[in-house]
């Protein structure tokens, strides 16, 4: 038998390393335009979903257009910081030995929200970017992108997951919370 309470301690600490390192990534990428999308490979494809090997930037961005890029970027991103940071949240609800409760369904709940928004926002998000750093290259050098990928199923699929998950949480609270009520 494991320690769940230490387990879920580190747990908490790898969620929030992935918070500050998903933001750190994203200024060092947008820093390094027009090569650096092509130059982080593996780090490219895990924090902006691997948008960037679809098309090339032909131009030197300016500061205030990299900054306006990383805003953008930080749109997408903001959904899995914030599932990030319901996880988080559980986990430090499970570090203190609460399993069943309302807030423990509420995260996993809000978490499965947020995967299935992030999911519907993606093919916005990839027309938005593709449309603003490719707008200045040269003619016939432009583009507007848009997919959706078994990357964009699996996170739907995670997202319900989560929201089964919640419903049966639920019911272990309503069994706990009428246990505590017999005598």
């Amino acid at each position: 038998m494991f320690n769940t309470q230490a387990l879920s301690k580190v747990v908490k600490v790898f969620f929030i390393a992935l918070i500050l390192i998903t933001i750190f990534f994203q200024i060092l990428m947008w820093q390094a335009v027009p090569n650096g999308f092509n130059e982080f490979g593996f780090f490219e494809a895990w924090f902006s979903g691997g948008i960037f090997s679809h098309y090339e930037v032909m131009y030197e961005m300016s500061l205030g257009k990299k900054i306006l890029g990383f805003g953008i970027t930080m749109l997408y991103e903001c959904f899995n910081l914030a599932i990030y940071w319901m996880l988080y949240k559980l986990f430090d609800l499970f570090s203190k030995r609460e399993y069943f409760s309302l807030k423990v369904v509420n995260f996993i709940k809000k978490a499965g929200l947020f995967y299935l928004i992030k999911t519907v926002f993606y093919p916005f998000y990839e027309i938005l970017l593709s449309f603003f750093t490719t707008m200045d290259n040269p003619e016939g050098h432009r583009m507007i992108s848009v997919s959706f990928s078994l990357n964009n199923l699996a996170d739907i699929l995670l997202g319900l997951i989560l929201f089964v998950t919640a419903s049966i949480m639920y019911e272990g609270v309503k069994l706990k919370n009428e246990s505590n009520l017999t005598v």
